[in-house]
């Protein structure tokens, strides 16, 4: 006689794939409330809801559904709304010599995220002093990978493993609320 075994289900938490989608549907469903308001722009929370919005829409769209792509929406829409205030260097070298001084791996994260605000928000600055938007590129995968190692945090190793194709979405999407009169 076999034995009979008990399968639990897993606890569902809000990284959990379903509440991810959930989430993204529900932003999706308020982009054009959100762009129809002329502040949406100045209002940190709107303004992550409003990329995250337009994130989750591409998403949907391209059928890129899995829990680390929309843990990478969420990570990026609030990186995005961080850039309002600017970072006190856009040289990752900065990020680089003050984590060698202070080890802690902040440093590396932010050196990551410039990476990524050059590949897809700034991209004109990806060819300045003899870089490239591909070495932005590998140096913030590598970073973000780095960043992983050091604390085992996921969002270090998804940004790493999707460093390029949520850059592209990105800059579609910025560029998208850029051309709106509300915007600008």
């Amino acid at each position: 006689m076999a034995d009979i075994i008990e399968i639990k289900s897993k606890k569902k938490t809000a990284n959990d794939l379903n509440a991810l989608l959930k989430n993204a549907n529900i932003l999706r469903s308020k982009i054009d409330e959100i762009k129809k308001d002329n502040i949406a722009i100045f209002n940190k929370e709107k303004f992550i809801n409003l990329m995250a919005g337009l994130i989750a829409d591409v998403l949907i769209k391209k059928k890129m559904i899995e829990r680390e792509i929309f843990l990478c929406q969420i990570y990026i829409s609030n990186l995005l709304a961080s850039f309002i205030i600017p970072p006190k260097s856009y040289y990752i070298i900065d990020y680089l010599l003050e984590y060698a001084d202070r080890e802690q791996p902040i440093c590396i994260q932010r050196g990551a995220d410039i990476c990524f605000m050059i590949n897809s928000v700034f991209t004109e600055r990806g060819r300045h002093r003899s870089m490239t938007p591909n070495d932005y590129e590998e140096i913030g995968r590598g970073l973000y990978y780095q960043y992983y190692g050091i604390t085992k945090s996921e969002i270090g190793f998804y940004m790493s493993k999707h460093f390029k194709e949520m850059a592209k979405i990105t800059n579609y999407c910025f560029k998208s609320i850029s051309k709106q009169k509300t915007c600008c």
